[in-house]
């Protein structure tokens, strides 16, 4: 599965051509971190402060090892999105206690569109989602061989959990699933675990996330903290700055969507568009309908599973915590923000498929769930397929590239000011690039 992963990830990987979507700040942002020089990154500064530095740092390894080019600032996400369906797989594998489980799990996230197009982009969400799925694997296993004594892995979780958060602040949702989870696995020696538990669930992440920025703030380290140019007051300010910018952010997007939708495919980000006469190539964030929507379906199933168990050790409690809080608190946060995009469900999906793993797993002996897993992974693997070209900016003829646009409830202003509606079957190349605005009301890929 890994290597599946990684020959779909690093095939093309130059392609396409020049900075995409929001590479032009994260890309950008690397190679300032590793060169500081405005005549090769094009920048006089860092562009996105708004952010953690961490998932910028390891793209700024890639442009060390290759340059400042496509391929040096997108291998790190390839990279990474590759480790993640090796990890996955082991969370699976150890979750489930089945290999077919493991292997639907890390399968269908290896030719999950969205982990995908993330992998092969210098964006941050590929990196939270590596390092999240990394830190429940290590809290399964202090769970697993926990006791009296040194809580390696439970600090190895925190580590890790802090560099999602690091790399972006939705990262923090993992890091409070985890808390949940560790306080209900060790309610019975809570008073004995607690020291541990604050230390690696709680302290290390902060410890690892501070620890990010050295390189980035360049103020004396060993100053008063409450001195105006000490690292430490900088540090802070820094943190209130991206507090206000996020919470004060205002304006609108034609690919920004609400978080209930982004399961749903409702509103896909184009990435990439280019036409070049009768032929186009495209770059589309989104999620296969074929996936998500049942594994949407898996988690209930594993929600009820673990209802009937009574057991925080049942897979579902793994399975639905970490999906419900990495994924419903957006719906508050998102509330009245503009700026919330489809791919910021990236580090759910993950888990969306471990959910569908688990189901896998308890229906394999089973010659109707025989019969179902080879018939769903026929029409995924061939899914990926038919899509592969818009995700992956492959040149296809405009009728095949409109065959695979299969929402288009897409409105447009008119010069008048009213909304000219586009529909299937109408030709989409005629309609201009979505300028400043809000995004179509109804179901559009567009």
């Amino acid at each position: 599965m890994t290597l599946v992963a990684g020959v779909l990830r690093g095939f093309h990987l130059r392609s396409p051509k020049g900075l995409v979507f929001d590479e032009a700040y994260y890309a950008q942002d690397a190679c300032w971190f590793l060169h500081h020089s405005a005549a090769t990154c094009g920048i006089a500064g860092e562009t996105s402060p708004m952010h953690p530095p961490l998932a910028k740092w390891l793209t700024a390894f890639g442009i060390w090892a290759f340059g400042y080019n496509e391929l040096g600032w997108r291998v790190a996400a390839a990279v990474c999105g590759t480790a993640t369906v090796a990890v996955l797989y082991l969370l699976a594998r150890r979750l489930t206690r089945s290999t077919v489980g493991a292997t639907v799990a890390a399968g269908l996230l290896a030719v999950d569109f969205l982990h995908f197009v993330q992998s092969r982009l210098a964006m941050l969400d590929v990196f939270v989602t590596f390092f999240s799925v990394l830190a429940v694997y290590f809290l399964l296993l202090d769970r697993d061989r926990g006791g009296p004594g040194a809580r390696w892995w439970r600090y190895l979780a925190g580590a890790t959990a802090g560099a999602a958060v690091a790399c972006k602040w939705s990262g923090a949702l993992v890091l409070v699933a985890m808390l949940l989870l560790a306080l209900v696995w060790e309610r019975q020696q809570l008073r004995r675990e607690l020291p541990s538990l604050a230390a690696g669930l709680v302290v290390l992440p902060v410890v690892v996330y501070t620890a990010t920025f050295i390189g980035v703030i360049h103020h004396p380290l060993l100053a008063l903290p409450w001195d105006g140019h000490s690292w430490w007051r900088v540090f802070v300010n820094r943190q209130e700055y991206m507090v206000r910018f996020h919470s004060g952010l205002e304006g609108t997007h034609p690919y920004e969507s609400p978080p209930w939708s982004w399961l749903l495919d409702k509103r896909p980000v184009v990435y990439h568009l280019e036409r070049d006469g009768s032929t186009v190539r495209e770059v589309l964030a989104l999620g296969n309908p074929l996936v998500w929507w049942p594994c949407i379906a898996a988690v209930v199933v594993q929600a009820v599973g673990w209802a009937r168990s009574r057991s925080a050790m049942h897979p579902g409690a793994v399975i639905v915590t970490v999906a419900v809080v990495g994924y419903v608190p957006w719906l508050v946060l998102a509330h009245g923000r503009e700026f919330v995009f489809l791919f910021y469900a990236l580090p759910t999906v993950p888990f969306l498929c471990l959910a569908a793993g688990a189901c896998a797993a308890d229906i394999r002996w089973h010659p109707l769930g025989r019969i179902a897993l080879a018939t769903a992974a026929v029409a995924v693997i061939a899914s990926f397929i038919f899509a592969y070209p818009v995700l992956a900016n492959r040149p296809l003829p405009y009728d095949a590239f409109r065959h695979r646009i299969l929402f288009t409830d897409c409105g447009t202003p008119g010069r008048d000011g009213s909304v000219v509606r586009v529909r299937a079957g109408t030709r989409l190349m005629t309609l201009p690039k979505p300028g400043p605005g809000r995004p179509p009301s109804g179901w559009c890929w567009l």
